[in-house]
């Protein structure tokens, strides 16, 4: 379960447009240069919700110099579904959603899309729209029926 962030929140009225990878609340427009990490070599803006009541968050993650890296867990996801593998998980998961006050905030989320997904060469970021998939809609990846068989599972926002 990630901090409620209640002394940031309570005192700016209107909602965040993203979330980092702590849970902490962003509220100007999503670049990967504001990753809570200076390390960070791959940042992804990643749609989420939570698996109790649906609703919809975008955060941020990141991997660093010192972990493995998001884009060739990705590609190599990608190419074990295409090769009919339907026992894969997304690479990509945030776990718990940030606090919104639901029992959904000691859950893991459900992962729905990278909305963007960003690589460091050298001092430079560079955005890679190749690997900018929604996880809920194809079906080639296996990823169907993962999610709960509910109303408002991987609905498009």
């Amino acid at each position: 379960m990630k901090e409620a962030y209640r002394d940031i929140l309570e005192r700016i009225s209107e909602e965040p447009k993203w979330y980092d990878a702590n849970g902490c609340p962003r509220y100007g427009d999503f670049s990967p240069d504001k990753c809570p990490n200076i390390y960070a070599r791959e940042a992804v803006l990643l749609r989420i919700s939570c698996q109790e009541c649906g609703r919809h968050f975008d955060v941020e993650l990141h991997s660093d110099i010192y972990s493995r890296g998001m884009a060739e867990a990705l590609r190599m996801w990608q190419d074990k579904a295409k090769r009919g593998d339907k026992n894969n998980w997304p690479p990509i998961h945030y776990g718990d959603p940030p606090c919104h006050g639901c029992v959904g905030d000691t859950m893991n989320c459900n992962d729905e899309r990278i909305l963007e997904f960003w690589v460091k060469e050298d001092f430079d970021w560079k955005r890679m729209p190749e690997l900018e998939i929604d996880f809920c809609e194809i079906s080639d990846y296996g990823f169907k029926g993962i999610l709960k068989d509910r109303e408002n599972g991987c609905k498009k926002t």
